[in-house]
């Protein structure tokens, strides 16, 4: 890992492939920076998946589920030092958003069941 701690607080990774900080939610695992970032990451993630379902659902009158945008969403908000994220099920390592497609689908709606997307 590379580090530059003489200016931060913490330690700093520039290397994203190298990094000791992650965060593993559903099938995706977060390359960090900082600890800093992964852990404000960590605590902001179920309010923003929070947010933005509760937006789409009440945008376009139907219970949305955008858990997968939202988590890309807030990662790039705070991490300014790179993009790498990692889906466990699929083996594949995103380098940038570009390289993602975010898939919109339909599911039963079962009262009390939530279908994971992973």
């Amino acid at each position: 890992m590379t580090y530059n701690a003489s200016q931060y607080k913490s330690p700093v990774c520039y290397n994203l492939d190298e990094t000791d900080w992650e965060a593993v939610i559903d099938c995706y695992r977060f390359a960090f920076s900082t600890m800093a970032h992964r852990d404000k990451f960590l605590n902001e993630v179920n309010k923003k998946i929070q947010w933005l379902n509760h937006s789409m659902s009440k945008r376009f009158h139907v219970p949305c589920m955008f858990n997968d945008l939202a988590m890309i969403q807030l990662y790039m908000q705070i991490e300014g030092r790179g993009f790498r994220v990692y889906d466990e099920n699929e083996g594949v390592v995103y380098r940038s958003p570009q390289e993602m497609t975010v898939y919109a689908g339909l599911a039963y709606n079962v009262e009390g069941v939530e279908d994971g997307t992973c």
